[in-house]
Protein backbone atom coordinates (compact mmCIF):
# COMPACT_ATOMS: atom_id res chain seq x y z
CA UNK A 1 0.00 0.00 0.00
CA UNK A 2 0.83 3.39 -0.81
CA UNK A 3 1.80 6.25 1.72
CA UNK A 4 -1.06 8.72 0.12
CA UNK A 5 -3.56 5.95 -0.02
CA UNK A 6 -3.04 4.69 4.12
CA UNK A 7 -2.92 8.87 4.50
CA UNK A 8 -6.45 9.03 2.83
CA UNK A 9 -7.67 6.30 5.21
CA UNK A 10 -6.50 7.87 7.97
CA UNK A 11 -8.23 11.28 7.42
CA UNK A 12 -11.37 9.93 6.36
CA UNK A 13 -11.44 7.93 9.51
CA UNK A 14 -10.45 10.63 11.75
CA UNK A 15 -13.32 12.94 9.67
CA UNK A 16 -15.62 10.45 10.28
CA UNK A 17 -14.75 10.27 14.32
CA UNK A 18 -15.60 14.04 14.24
CA UNK A 19 -18.23 13.98 12.50
CA UNK A 20 -19.99 11.99 14.37
CA UNK A 21 -19.48 13.54 18.06
CA UNK A 22 -22.16 15.86 19.28
CA UNK A 23 -22.15 19.37 18.04
CA UNK A 24 -23.56 21.23 21.19
CA UNK A 25 -20.68 22.80 23.02
CA UNK A 26 -22.36 22.40 26.12
CA UNK A 27 -20.18 23.00 29.55
CA UNK A 28 -21.72 19.61 31.35
CA UNK A 29 -18.08 18.57 31.53
CA UNK A 30 -18.07 16.05 29.03
CA UNK A 31 -15.17 15.53 27.01
CA UNK A 32 -15.07 17.97 23.72
CA UNK A 33 -14.58 16.63 20.17
CA UNK A 34 -10.65 16.74 20.24
CA UNK A 35 -10.58 15.11 23.41
CA UNK A 36 -12.64 12.17 22.43
CA UNK A 37 -10.66 12.12 18.95
CA UNK A 38 -7.31 12.01 20.15
CA UNK A 39 -8.57 9.16 23.17
CA UNK A 40 -9.76 6.86 20.29
CA UNK A 41 -6.30 7.46 18.02
CA UNK A 42 -4.39 7.01 21.50
CA UNK A 43 -6.35 3.74 21.85
CA UNK A 44 -6.67 2.65 17.72
CA UNK A 45 -2.20 3.39 18.24
CA UNK A 46 -2.13 1.44 21.21
CA UNK A 47 -3.38 -1.71 19.58
CA UNK A 48 -0.94 -1.47 16.78
CA UNK A 49 2.15 -3.97 16.41
CA UNK A 50 5.35 -2.35 16.84
CA UNK A 51 7.13 -1.01 13.88
CA UNK A 52 8.34 -3.63 11.85
CA UNK A 53 10.59 -4.12 8.43
CA UNK A 54 7.94 -4.75 5.81
CA UNK A 55 10.02 -7.56 3.73
CA UNK A 56 10.61 -9.60 6.55
CA UNK A 57 6.79 -9.99 7.58
CA UNK A 58 6.14 -10.46 3.65
CA UNK A 59 8.74 -13.04 4.22
CA UNK A 60 7.65 -15.02 7.27
CA UNK A 61 3.60 -15.01 5.64
CA UNK A 62 4.76 -15.95 2.21
CA UNK A 63 6.15 -19.46 4.14
CA UNK A 64 3.30 -19.85 6.62
CA UNK A 65 0.48 -19.50 3.93
CA UNK A 66 2.78 -21.40 1.03
CA UNK A 67 2.74 -24.41 3.44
Amino acid sequence: MSISYQTNVVNEMLATIVNIQPKDSGSRGTETRETVVYRLADDMLSKLPDDYRQHEVRYVHRLKYSI
